[in-house]
């Protein structure tokens, strides 16, 4: 998923992100589910703390094209030391639709330097 974006100064900030997912021709013959998440990607990569949000797909799902809705990231406080963290959006599936695909159609991150 896209965006990413690069912390530039150390400090503590304030990190909300959202996504819109699309089912595309999506089938599922049992329950699933969309997981997104905020992700520091380099300076030792990990998960941000509670900046995960899950959501059920439509069961049973045949190929159906619609809106699965907005996934909005809990708003969190990161604080770093670094002048370079890449942190970012990033979204899944538990399974791969048998047809189809689940999209992420628009997405935004937004970190704000707090003082």
């Amino acid at each position: 998923t896209d965006p990413i974006l690069t912390v530039d100064k150390p400090g503590t900030y304030w990190i909300s992100a959202k996504a819109q997912l699309k089912y595309n021709g999506a089938s599922y013959a049992t329950n699933q589910t969309a997981n997104c998440k905020i992700r520091r990607t380099n300076n030792t990569a990990a998960d941000l703390s509670n900046a995960t949000r899950s959501v059920d797909l439509r069961n049973p799902a045949t190929t159906i094209v619609d809106a699965v809705g907005v996934v909005d990231i809990p708003e969190i406080i990161y604080t770093t030391a670094n002048y370079d963290d890449h942190v970012q959006l990033w979204c899944s599936v538990s399974a791969l639709p048998t047809a189809g695909t689940v999209e992420v159609v628009s997405a935004e991150i937004i970190a704000k330097r707090q003082f």
